[in-house]
């Protein structure tokens, strides 16, 4: 689980854009909240699959990793 603190790097920076992105209302921060809803139940929704047909915890956590990662470039 070397990659951990990069992901939980990732994530903090993901949020600090987040944040500044909301804090400014607007079209794009509607966008952007729904996107975050929307995110959080494809996300569930995989672990759950994952999961379910005997993948590990390591294999989720590796799947949340790259949505991460995908965030914190899109959102640069």
């Amino acid at each position: 689980m070397f990659w951990l603190p990069s992901m939980m790097l990732d994530a903090g920076v993901v949020i600090s854009k987040r944040l500044r992105i909301l804090s400014k209302g607007g079209k794009r921060a509607a966008r952007e909240s729904g996107r975050m809803v929307t995110e959080k139940m494809i996300a569930a929704a995989e672990a759950g699959l994952i999961l379910g047909t005997g993948g590990s915890t390591t294999k989720v956590m590796k799947n949340c990793r790259k949505r991460v990662r995908a965030n914190a470039r899109r959102l640069k």
